[in-house]
C-alpha cells in the first residue's frame, strides 16, 4: 500500500509505513543574513536563531528539530506501526507516522547531516550540511516566517538530480528568489 506526502511517496513494508527516500544527498549552504545590520532587533533574532538551531544532545550547530521537533508520538511509534497506532497518533499530534511530519514541515526525511558553521559573524552566519534527496525547504520556509527579519539564502547540490543545482532566497515564509542550473555535463 502507498501513501502520497506532497510529491513524496510512502510504502507499507510488513505492519511499519516506512518512506522510501533515495540514498541520494543534497550538499547545502545555507545563509542566514540580518538584512538591517544596524537594527540592533535584527542582530538579536540572528543571535537568538543561530542558538536556537543548536542540537543540544550532540553539540552541532544545526538541527532541523530544534525549532519544528518531531512529536514524541510518532518517535516512540517510529519501528512498530500498525493501523491502531496510525489513528492514536494522528489524534494526539495530526501526522500518522514521524516521515509524514518530516516532510511536511522539513521537507526532507531525515536530519541534517555533518553540519558545521563555515563562517559566523554579527550579520551572518553559514552553514554547510548535507540532507537526503533534497535541501530542506519547507523548513527553511517555516523558519523563515518565525525570523521574519532574517534573509535565508540555500544553495544545493543535489547527487539525485545528476548534480544540478539551485538557489533560493526566503524571508518572512515566502520565496522570494529561485534560480535552477541544469548540470549539462551528465554522463
Amino acid at each position: 500500500m502507498t501513501h502520497t506526502i506532497g510529491k513524496h511517496t510512502t510504502t507499507r513494508l510488513g505492519t511499519n509505513t516506512m518512506s522510501t527516500p533515495t540514498n541520494d544527498w543534497a550538499y547545502c549552504t545555507l545563509t542566514v543574513s540580518a538584512g538591517n545590520i544596524k537594527c540592533k532587533q535584527t542582530q538579536h533574532s540572528l543571535y537568538s536563531f543561530i542558538e536556537e538551531v543548536k542540537d543540544l544532545d550532540d553539540g552541532s550547530p544545526l538541527t532541523l528539530n530544534s525549532i519544528y521537533e518531531i512529536p514524541n508520538c510518532l518517535i516512540d511509534t517510529f519501528t512498530s506501526c500498525d493501523e491502531e497506532t496510525y489513528k492514536d497518533n494522528y489524534t494526539l499530534c495530526g501526522f500518522r507516522n514521524m516521515f509524514e511530519f518530516t516532510y511536511k514541515e522539513w521537507g526532507v526525511p531525515y536530519d541534517v547531516v555533518s553540519p558545521q558553521i563555515d563562517e559566523e559573524s554579527v550579520d551572518k552566519v553559514v552553514f554547510s550540511f548535507k540532507t537526503r534527496c533534497n535541501a530542506p525547504l519547507q523548513w527553511i520556509q517555516n523558519v523563515s516566517l518565525v525570523y521574519g527579519e532574517l534573509v535565508f539564502d540555500i544553495e544545493a547540490i543535489n547527487e539525485m538530480d545528476l548534480w544540478d543545482s539551485y538557489e533560493s532566497t526566503y524571508v518572512n515564509g515566502k520565496q522570494i528568489f529561485h534560480y535552477y542550473h541544469k548540470n549539462q555535463n551528465k554522463k
